[in-house]
């Protein structure tokens, strides 16, 4: 079972170094709803719930704002109930330190979100995959920790690119 959570962690990481690349946020969030659902079931594999549950949160997240984007009173509508999910969530799920690992990240990209600038929404990213460096280092998720190297790296070239055309 652990091989099929890593080969899941693989094409997931497929999926979020193309939602980087996107220069708009519709297309990103598409590409990250496939992103969380593969990274929640990878993480269900690996016995590592802590980050699946906010993994599968997040896929709400890109649902929701997707769907709301321009309309701001359903948006800031479903980013309170996100909020709230994912706090109520972090009441019966943490068990160490190391599990609110994933509930600050999830509360990052839920705030990065509502962010118009996507360098600012691709900064976040890469500091939340650092702090999924480190975590998936810890929790032994082999092909996260590969694909969150992957995803700075991407981050940074996204930026860099973003900065060359703004020029």
């Amino acid at each position: 079972m652990r091989i099929v959570g890593h080969i899941l962690g693989v094409i997931a990481l497929s999926f979020f170094v193309m939602s980087i690349q996107q220069k708009e946020k519709k297309k990103l969030l598409n590409f990250q709803l496939i992103s969380n659902v593969l990274y929640g079931v990878q993480y269900c594999f690996l016995n590592i719930f802590s980050a699946g549950i906010m993994n599968l949160i997040s896929i709400f997240r890109c649902i929701l704002f997707n769907r709301y984007e321009n309309e701001k009173k359903y948006l800031y509508f479903s980013f309170s109930i996100l909020l709230f999910t994912i706090l109520i969530s972090a009441l019966f799920i943490v068990k160490s330190p190391l599990d609110i690992i994933p509930i600050l990240i999830t509360l990052l990209y839920t705030i990065s979100t509502l962010q118009k600038n996507m360098n600012i929404v691709r900064y976040v990213f890469i500091g939340c995959a650092f702090l999924w460096l480190f975590y998936n280092f810890k929790v032994g998720a082999l092909a996260a920790f590969i694909g969150n190297i992957i995803e700075i790296s991407s981050s940074v070239i996204s930026i860099i690119r973003s900065k060359k055309n703004n020029i």
